[in-house]
């Protein structure tokens, strides 16, 4: 292989990967956003009345994942300088699709709300991407 080929592969191969984490990343977000508009009829389900309560439950709901994320960003940022950012990634990935799975099964909003914390505590699928 000639240098010109070599570099056309080099540029051939990045061009795959950063296709293949863009999907991936836009994937992700977008299924993480498209079930926020629910959690209210969600918590009505599982029998929060009222509609303050709904609202204090759904504003609780919401802000548990990014207030976790934030307290454990730093951890898998240290260990995916460790063992690499491809595992954190799929690690993000599988653990966030567990946890949110488990959402639509929760049967109070205690549960939800614990789905919500261990979703953002396991998730982290952005930075190990762009880095």
């Amino acid at each position: 292989m000639t240098a010109p080929d070599a570099v056309e592969a080099s540029a051939a191969r990045w061009k795959r990967t950063f296709s293949a984490v863009w999907w991936a990343n836009f994937a992700a977000t977008a299924g993480l956003q498209s079930f926020l508009p629910f959690f209210p009829s969600h918590l009505e389900a599982v029998g929060v009345e009222g509609r303050g309560l709904v609202a204090a439950w759904a504003g609780a709901v919401f802000g548990a994942t990014p207030l976790a994320a934030a307290l454990t960003g730093p951890i898998w940022g240290s260990l995916g300088d460790r063992v690499g950012r491809k595992a954190m990634l799929l690690r993000s990935l599988l653990a966030t699709s567990l946890f949110v799975g488990l959402m639509g099964l929760a049967s109070s909003p205690l549960q939800l709300l614990v789905l919500r914390l261990l979703q953002g505590a396991f998730s982290g699928v952005i930075a190990p991407s762009i880095t």
